[in-house]
C-alpha cells in the first residue's frame, strides 16, 4: 500500500474503502480503535495517526 494516511479522517476513509465501503461510520471507528488498542496505531490530538513499531 504505498504511504501511510497521516490523519484519523484518511485512515477511516482508506479503511472504508478496502471494505468496499461496506462498514458503517461505527464499524469504521471501531476498526481504529482495534489497531489502537492493538499498539498498530497511536493517535495524537484526536487526529493524528502514528504508526507504531514492535
Amino acid at each position: 500500500m504505498g504511504d501511510k494516511p497521516g490523519t484519523v479522517k484518511t485512515l477511516s476513509s482508506t479503511i472504508n474503502s478496502l471494505f468496499q465501503k461496506t462498514l458503517s461510520e461505527d464499524e469504521v471507528e471501531m476498526v481504529v480503535k482495534d489497531l489502537c488498542g492493538k499498539g498498530v496505531i497511536a493517535i495524537i490530538n484526536k487526529t493524528k495517526v502514528t504508526y507504531l513499531q514492535k
